[in-house]
C-alpha cells in the first residue's frame, strides 16, 4: 500500500457505492450490479485509485473455462494486491470484495491482458446515447465513496490537509 491509503477500505466503499447509488441510467450491465459489471467496476475503482489517490492500478482481464463454456472476468492489480469488487457474480467467487496479496481463486484464471486504466475522456467518447456518461456515473460513485472514507489522506488530492513532518 502507498502512504496512508487503505485499499481495503476504498474497495469496500466502492462496493457500497455500487450497491447504494442509483444506476438505472448507467450504460452496460451497471444497473444489475454485480452481474456482468466487472469491467466497468474495475475501471471506475481503478480510476479513483489513480486519479484521487495517486496509485498506479492496472486492469487485469482474464478467462477461464467453466461448465457452461468460456467466461471472462476483470479485476485490478495495485501495490502488489489483487483487488476485485465483483468476484461474487460467479457461483464459486470467494467474496463480495477481495483485496489480497495471494488469491487462489484469481490464480485459476488465465490472464489475457494487463493494461493501464483508461482516462474518463476515452470512456466518455465511447458512450452510448440515452445513457448517463461514464464520468457522471463515476462522480456519483466517488461522492458516495468520499463520504465513507475514514481519514483525510483518502480524500481527493486537492482536498488533503497538509501534514506536519
Amino acid at each position: 500500500m502507498k502512504g496512508d491509503v487503505d485499499i481495503q477500505s476504498v474497495a469496500l466503499a466502492f462496493r457500497s457505492a455500487f450497491e447504494g447509488v442509483e444506476l438505472h441510467d448507467a450504460p452496460g450491465s451497471l444497473p444489475i450490479f454485480p452481474q456482468g459489471c466487472c469491467s466497468w467496476a474495475t475501471w471506475m475503482l481503478g480510476h479513483y485509485l489513480k486519479l484521487e489517490l495517486s496509485l498506479d492500478p492496472q486492469e487485469i482481464e482474464a478467462q477461464r473455462t467453466d461448465d457452461g463454456g468460456q467466461c471472462a472476468h476483470a479485476w485490478l492489480g495495485v501495490s502488489g494486491l489483487t483487488v476485485d469488487i465483483t468476484a461474487d457474480q460467479f457461483p464459486d467467487g470467494p467474496a463480495r470484495v477481495v483485496v489480497a496479496a495471494i488469491s487462489p481463486w484469481h490464480a485459476r484464471w488465465n490472464v489475457i491482458r494487463v493494461a493501464n486504466i483508461r482516462p474518463i475522456s476515452f470512456v466518455d467518447s465511447c458512450s452510448m446515447s440515452g445513457y448517463a456518461k461514464p464520468s457522471e456515473i463515476y462522480e456519483r460513485l466517488a461522492v458516495h465513496v468520499r463520504s465513507r472514507l475514514p481519514n483525510p489522506f483518502m480524500q481527493p488530492i486537492g482536498q488533503r490537509r497538509p501534514t506536519a513532518d
